[in-house]
């Protein structure tokens, strides 16, 4: 592979890098830095189809090539594992990834908090699910845990179960019955949906006819924030089983 010789634009430090990347981590000062411009007096070659994905960790946008998997935080500095999956049967890995996840009905997982962009769910899960962009409802799926997106979708078909909900956007075109919900902008809930929930913290809610919604009705507490939301608990299943932490909150 060539290769260029290019300039952290932090310390001036040169060093030598693949002509294709697109961002590096200077070896001198350690700080991350975008090779997409004019770097140490040549321009680079034609880049490859990128995509923009977000930091399991601090949430922050990142421009990753469209068939990278993986990367370096421009934020925080962590390393970013960025494939996006499909699963099946049994899994047992760490699911943590800036890509996107996609249980399939066959699906059995039990462990620590799954991160991703996009998560799809179908079978069962006994775990957290965050995900940085929306939660997906599909199929059958059970999910022991918190659900925790920006935008939460129950597919029209679905029949879901959780155990709690934090969320800014919930749109309910299935069925879910779950613990606490929460939702900082907006319930929707479609002529083929129906929520049942423990209790309901929301400020706007629309139920198109044919929908149903069941649960305590609370207007006057909504987060402004999801810094003001109960706190969700660790994320070590030996520590906190999934179900116990959300119930107690």
């Amino acid at each position: 592979m060539a290769r260029i010789t290019v300039a952290c634009p932090h310390c001036g430090t040169s060093q030598d890098e693949p002509d294709a990347a697109i961002s590096t981590v200077c070896r001198s000062c350690n700080t991350y830095f975008s090779l997409e411009y004019k770097q140490g007096g040549r321009r680079l070659k034609k880049q490859r189809p990128s995509r923009t994905v977000h930091c399991a960790q601090c949430n922050s946008e990142q421009k990753v090539y469209e068939d990278a998997l993986s990367s370096v935080c421009a934020s925080c500095g962590a390393h970013l594992s960025i494939g996006s999956y499909t699963l099946e049967g049994v899994v047992r890995q760490r699911l943590s990834t800036s890509g996107d996840i996609v249980f399939t009905p066959s699906v059995r997982y039990s462990g620590p908090e799954v991160r991703g962009q996009t998560v799809t769910v179908s079978g069962w899960i006994k775990a957290r699910i965050r995900a940085a962009r929306e939660i997906v409802l599909s199929k059958k799926s059970e999910v022991r845990g918190a659900l925790v997106a920006p935008l939460i979708r129950i597919l029209k078909g679905a029949e879901g179960e959780a155990d709690r909900v934090q969320t800014d956007v919930l749109e309910a075109d299935g069925i879910l019955r779950t613990g606490p919900v929460y939702v900082r902008q907006r319930l929707v809930i479609r002529k083929d949906g129906y929520l049942e929930a423990t209790t309901l913290t929301l400020r706007d809610v629309t139920v198109e006819p044919g929908g149903a919604l069941s649960g305590r009705l609370d207007t006057t507490a909504v987060p402004a924030s999801s810094d003001e939301v109960p706190e969700i608990g660790t994320d070590d299943p030996a520590n906190d089983p999934a179900g116990e932490t959300e119930e107690a909150a």
